[in-house]
């Protein structure tokens, strides 16, 4: 099942990818925005993920663009332990 949540989310990233990438084609410069989240959660232990006796947590980092009123994704980098 990890294998599976893992495609599928390399899935999504790469449509993302291009769907960013299509709307960007031809400009030159943009304002970067890029944002550390925690998303933290109380229960079972998901394996793969960061944890410890007080919950477990998943850190990522997105750098996003303003661009026609719509904000691409630009880049995700997920931290887990």
């Amino acid at each position: 099942m990890e294998e599976q949540g893992i495609e599928v989310t390399e899935k999504l990233l790469e449509e993302a990818k291009k769907v960013s990438m299509e709307l960007l084609k031809g400009v030159k410069e943009v304002d970067l925005s890029i944002d550390w989240t925690t998303k933290t959660w109380y229960g079972k232990p998901v394996e793969g993920l960061g944890s410890s006796e007080k919950g477990n947590s998943w850190n990522y980092a997105t750098a996003t663009t303003k661009y026609n009123g719509k904000v691409p994704l630009l880049a995700l980098v997920p931290l887990t332990e």
